[in-house]
């Protein structure tokens, strides 16, 4: 299927609001990625994946959608919520405790990532590229 701009549509997974859902997400990518001969890709893009998950439970608490499309260069994936909350970079101290990190790993790995509201919630989304 193609979408807007010829990307290639390769997944969707709806995810339910619980502990579970990262786990879901990381096996539905992982699973995607390799059915589509980019397995290469799929340590980045499952942990990223997983630390937007994470975050969509943790602060939107709300069902969420992850959907992957082949683009020009490489894989995008969204992960969108429901959540009504603001998304923003934090740049936590080396001494805070675990947690808050999930942007700044998702900025720091990707390609290039940002964030879209709509009416329904957060749209957070990264890409990244092939190597070639």
């Amino acid at each position: 299927m193609e979408t807007e701009g010829g990307d290639r549509r390769m997944g969707t997974r709806e995810l339910p609001n619980s502990s579970a859902a990262p786990s879901l997400a990381r096996a539905f990518v992982a699973d995607t990625l390799c059915t589509n001969d980019l397995e290469r890709l799929s340590e980045t893009v499952v942990l990223l994946t997983s630390e937007a998950v994470t975050n969509a439970v943790r602060h939107a608490h709300s069902p969420s959608v992850v959907t992957i499309d082949k683009v020009a260069g490489g894989v995008r994936v969204t992960v969108s919520d429901h959540g009504s909350g603001t998304v923003k970079l934090k740049y936590p101290e080396p001494t805070t405790p675990s947690g808050g990190r999930g942007l700044l790993i998702i900025d720091r790995m990707s390609t290039r990532w940002g964030v879209e509201r709509s009416a329904e919630g957060n749209d957070v989304w990264f890409e990244v590229e092939l190597d070639d």
